[in-house]
């Protein structure tokens, strides 16, 4: 090889003068004769400039395998071994002495244009060349062909990524562990040399036939920069499943972005599944997936006990290193292994929340053997000791206990006379008993009546304020609890069970009248008494507490003090509190976006009902009304259609009369249907819901407002404004009176107010609602993107139906933004901000610019699964009239055919797309 080099140095005129005067033998003369007539022979490729060579070797795949057979500086190419978007890879070899050296040679797609560039590239290669490791690919050498294509040479590793190797050699959960904490004590060891992966895959993480880990590619990335500055660009294409949100961004990447992907990769590892943006915080999540689409990969138990088994550390775990911020991940890859190495010897994690009980249940796993010897020698002493203490105190315990049930149930009989005595034929009434008459007679009986037992009149009263509640009145249930609470407080003591139970329902009612921040210190102080709980109303209070979680948007306790709820309730064999707990955790699995679990759950709860109370039940119909949600939020509109039938056709059966539950089941119904856009029967159904709300309810009651803004949403998408504007202002009046002015829960309804008022002219106040509404929207610690989106939207419709240019312009560009964090949820929103640009430019008179953005949001919508219907149908037709202005009649023809195609299978669709569609050529 060195003669080589000499005569390659050489002028093209002076080579056979240098070629003579070396001392070769007659094999090696021939050898190097053949080489020369090999570089001489370069192909039309690596003729090219670097963009042309870079350009070609994207395009056609062929091109690669035509090298196979020429050289690359000092390399032969033996064979292609596989194309990437980044590079393509070659079996290779050079002379070594008196034999070969076989290497990987990676031909980057992109090109070092300027001398600078190749310097830099030069460097960065000898910097990654000195990177030793057992378990890193070497990097041999990196250089530039003549065209300007950089090269690199590196170690050959024949082996398979280690997410298939896992699999293939059958590797459990424990093992599994073992494999990433090697990978991170590997990426540890570059990190510590200042060199960063930023693309770690699995296709760039081998396990050889030996079992050796070997890392591919370190360095590649850096090297394939374009500029080391401040403002560089990437020319090299990271994995999006892999990367970190900072890679999306420009600006310098740090060893975070490694621990992203690790995270990623370990999620991976551990369920099978390539964790998303909707489970990339538990891996318990993403593991359940497989219950619905296929088993679990070999070596890992069945789903369920796999979620069972990454649920709690491994989940902080992955929420450590998968934060979106790159300061609140793991600090280093060493760090990052320290804490699953704890994890294998049952130690407290770091990522876990500290707290002293859980430090304790580690202490305990990791010394079972001693901790049991003792605690039954303990056992032994006190059961020894409190024998005859037991025996002494059992007969009185249970004569005392005998004579309060007795004197409790005396109380409950006589009570039950008094309070209902009105309600007999002897009674002349002007009409039949109301439930709040009953209620207020019996809460005057349990207050006058003194010879009630303390502890029935307590519960009876705390019972009692509840129903008012239900029936409503939440201010004077709130009233009626604290003052059960302050009596119980007074004659059972506060540590008294019943004492923290009415505390709970207290919750509860601050929690429904909005008071979210007195509701959670109420529930936290419950929370604290911890173990002192008896099982079943700690279950009770950490599921209140999961409730207000959810309404405040804290998905994360709410999640968690949802599943512990359950699994309270589990342990206390409480079938009525499991099914209740249970649908706490479905709806908070909705409110997160885990739509196939909460099917799971509430099939659970469907099983259980039918199970314990029939097909023909009203805990069987709202299970199936569960399923609706969960299968209308994954678009899934007939199955969701099929269980809120059902459900429907269950209260028919059940209720002889009227009855809220299935108004609420209507209502079900009613969304299940616009989404379907049947406006016509959603009309009809939305309209008995409120029917039978008022009748049961009161005209008061906050289910009469959701019932009236559900008429109204379908009266918005039907166009008839002038019948919406009365209902929506009447439900935005019981939402402000139940939540407060600027509530959450308010916005709904101020945000549809202010839509249907402009929309019957009055521009300027709907507007103000809609500002209104967006503002409180903003205030949230937690925004919901949806919501958010969505409010928007509306006020950039409004302002273009009345012809505010500017207006739509002012707002379109924070419209792009937010939903563009929305559209992480959900593809409704993909590309939507662009259709509205284009609209905007439209009306603007920038044709030109409309067309640009329009063919943008085209091809986003090729990309969404599931497009939303209406904006699916208007594309087209914005982007015909685009062309229609620039004189492209062609184009516009072609569009306006697609479009009209979409409105075909369109419901209803808005007057707007039908003026829009007249205009456009034929």
């Amino acid at each position: 090889m060195l003669a080589f080099d000499d005569v390659m140095q050489r002028a093209p005129e002076q080579r056979e003068l240098e070629f003579a005067k070396l001392k070769l033998t007659e094999a090696n003369r021939m050898r190097l004769q053949q080489m020369l007539m090999s570089d001489a022979r370069v192909p039309e490729l690596l003729q090219a400039t670097a963009s042309e060579a870079c350009q070609r070797l994207g395009d056609d795949d062929e091109l690669g395998q035509s090298l196979v057979g020429t050289n690359v500086g000092t390399f032969r190419l033996l064979a292609l071994i596989g194309q990437g978007g980044s590079s393509v890879v070659f079996r290779a070899e050079r002379a070594a002495g008196d034999g070969s050296q076989v290497v990987a040679l990676k031909l980057l797609r992109t090109g070092l244009y300027s001398a600078d560039a190749q310097r830099r590239f030069r460097r960065e290669q000898a910097i990654l060349a000195q990177l030793t490791h057992p378990n890193i690919a070497s990097l041999i050498e990196g250089g530039v062909s003549e065209a300007g294509i950089p090269y690199i040479a590196m170690e050959l590793v024949e082996g398979i990524p280690i997410t298939q190797a896992a699999n293939a050699r059958s590797l459990s959960i424990e093992q599994r562990l073992a494999l990433f904490c090697t990978l991170c004590r590997t990426i540890e060891a570059a990190h510590a040399a200042l060199i960063v992966h930023r693309d770690l895959k699995p296709s760039n993480l081998l396990i050889t036939n030996s079992g050796e880990l070997k890392v591919l590619d370190f360095g590649i990335a850096r090297l394939m920069d374009d500029d080391d500055s401040a403002t560089r660009t990437h020319s090299v294409a990271f994995t999006p499943e892999y990367a970190a949100p900072e890679q999306y961004r420009t600006g310098s990447l740090t060893t975070a972005v490694d621990i992203y992907a690790l995270g990623v990769l370990l999620g991976e590892l551990l369920t099978g599944n390539r964790l998303t943006s909707k489970t990339r915080a538990s891996s318990s999540v993403a593991s359940n997936k497989n219950s619905q689409e296929r088993s679990t990969p070999s070596g890992l138990p069945a789903p369920a006990e796999l979620m069972r088994k990454l649920r709690g550390d491994l989940d902080s775990i992955l929420t450590v290193a998968l934060a979106d911020e790159p300061g609140l991940r793991y600090r280093s890859a060493n760090a990052f292994a320290d804490d699953i190495e704890r994890y294998l010897c049952a130690r407290p994690v770091r990522a876990h929340p500290p707290s002293s009980w859980y430090r304790m249940r580690k202490f305990v796993v990791r010394h079972r053997v001693g901790f049991a010897l003792t605690t039954i020698l303990l056992l032994g002493i006190f059961a020894a000791l409190g024998l005859a203490v037991w025996q002494g105190v059992k007969a009185r315990h249970a004569a005392d206990r005998a004579q309060a049930q007795a004197a409790r149930a005396d109380s409950m009989r006589d009570f039950m006379f008094n309070a209902f005595a009105e309600t007999e034929p002897t009674v002349a009434r002007k009409g039949p008993v109301t439930v709040i008459e009953v209620v207020d007679r019996a809460i005057k009986t349990a207050n006058g009546d003194r010879a009630i037992d303390p502890r029935a009149r307590a519960e009876l009263l705390s019972r009692l304020g509840e129903i008012i509640g239900t029936q409503g009145d939440l201010a004077r249930s709130g009233v009626l609890l604290a003052n059960a609470h302050e009596q119980a407080a007074k004659t059972l003591g506060e540590d008294d069970p019943l004492v923290w139970d009415i505390a709970r329902l207290q919750a509860v009612n601050q929690m429904q009248r909005g008071e979210y921040s007195v509701a959670r210190n109420t529930i936290d102080a419950l929370i604290a008494r911890g173990p002192t709980m008896p099982l079943e109303l700690q279950s009770k209070v950490l599921l209140d507490s999961a409730a207000i979680a959810r309404r405040v948007r804290n998905s994360e306790r709410a999640l968690t003090d949802a599943r512990k709820a359950v699994s309270s309730a589990r342990l206390a064999k409480n079938s009525d509190l499991l099914l209740s707990a249970l649908d706490e955790l479905g709806a908070v699995l909705l409110t997160v976006d885990s739509f196939r679990e909460a099917i799971e759950v509430f099939g659970e709860v469907l099983a259980l009902d039918i199970a314990r109370f029939g097909e023909q039940s009203s805990q069987a119909a709202d299970a199936m009304s569960g399923l609706s949600r969960a299968y209308r939020q994954l678009e899934d509109f007939d199955r969701a259609e099929e269980y809120v039938r059902a459900a429907v056709a269950i209260d028919k059966v059940i209720y002889s009369g009227d009855h809220w539950i299935a108004a609420s089941h209507l209502n079900a119904l009613g969304m299940v249907l616009v989404a379907k856009r049947d406006f016509n029967e959603a009309l009809q159904v939305e309209r008995e819901a409120l029917r039978i709300n008022e009748a049961t309810l009161g005209a008061e009651h906050p289910a009469v407002g959701a019932a009236l803004q559900g008429i109204a949403s379908v009266d918005i998408r039907l166009e008839d404004y002038a019948d919406a504007v009365p209902l929506l202002r009447r439900s935005l009046a019981l939402a402000v009176r139940t939540y407060g002015e600027h509530h959450w829960a308010v916005t709904f309804d101020r945000s549809d107010y202010g839509y249907a008022l402009g929309m019957t002219g009055e521009y300027r106040s709907g507007i103000a609602q809609i500002d209104i509404a967006i503002a409180d929207l903003q205030a949230l610690a937690d925004p919901d993107w949806n919501v958010l989106s969505k409010t928007l939207e509306k006020g950039i419709r409004l302002a273009l139906e009345h012809s505010d240019w500017a207006g739509a312009a002012l707002r379109i560009d924070q419209f792009a933004e937010v939903s563009a964090k929305a559209t992480l949820q959900s593809d409704y929103w993909n590309g939507r901000a662009d259709c509205l640009r284009g609209e905007i430019f439209l009306a603007l008179g920038h044709a030109t610019e409309a067309e640009v953005v329009l063919a943008e949001c085209g091809s986003k919508l090729d990309s969404a699964k599931k497009p939303e219907a209406v904006f699916y149908a208007s594309q087209p037709l914005l982007h015909s009239a685009a062309f229609s202005a620039i004189g492209d009649l062609p184009k516009a023809r072609a569009l306006a055919t697609l479009g009209r195609q979409r409105l075909l299978h369109l419901s209803s669709p808005p007057s707007r797309l039908l003026k829009l569609e007249a205009t456009l050529p034929r």
